[in-house]
């Protein structure tokens, strides 16, 4: 691939011509454990157990709003959920408890 002059600035007197290669050669690269870290690669979310009000709020929420709208149940401000509860923890809950066939 054919690198072409891209940036050009000026350092005092001198004016300094990069090309991609050399800003990314200039950016340092993180060690490998720390790349993890911070992209989050294979780090567990803690388990969050349901609690009795949820399954209430979720079977209500499904009532409300209809099968499939999880995140219209999580953003209800008269549903108290736990922090880090995802429309696709609602959505596994409602299939292992069944909700649906209520309906």
């Amino acid at each position: 691939m054919h690198e072409s002059v891209d940036t050009s600035f000026t350092n005092g007197n001198k004016t300094i011509i990069e090309t991609p290669s050399q800003r990314r050669a200039s950016v340092p690269k993180p060690k490998r454990e720390n790349a993890f870290k911070l992209t989050g690669i294979g780090v567990r979310r803690k388990i969050l157990m349901f609690t009795p009000e949820e399954d209430k709020y979720t079977k209500a929420g499904l009532k409300r709003y209809g099968f499939g709208q999880w995140q219209a149940i999580l953003r209800d401000p008269d549903f108290y959920f736990q922090t880090g509860r995802t429309a696709n923890s609602l959505l596994s809950r409602a299939a292992q408890i069944k909700i649906w066939i209520i309906f």
